[in-house]
């Protein structure tokens, strides 16, 4: 994913489906200056990951 469409997807109103390494995950935060996101995988665990290794899916709501 590019650094530009995770930041549309962090401000939709609509709930998108972002994936990292196959695993749902939430994006909490955006760093433009290292092109990283914090997210959030369903164990709750927070993890700072590339923004170009998080994949879209499907608008969810």
């Amino acid at each position: 994913m590019n650094f530009h469409r995770a930041e549309e997807i962090l401000q939709a109103k609509e709930t998108i489906e972002v994936f990292y390494d196959d695993q749902s995950v939430w994006i909490n935060s955006l760093d433009s200056q290292t092109g990283t996101a914090e997210v959030t995988d369903m164990d709750n665990h927070r993890l700072k990951v590339p923004v170009d290794e998080l994949t879209e899916g499907k608008v969810i709501s």
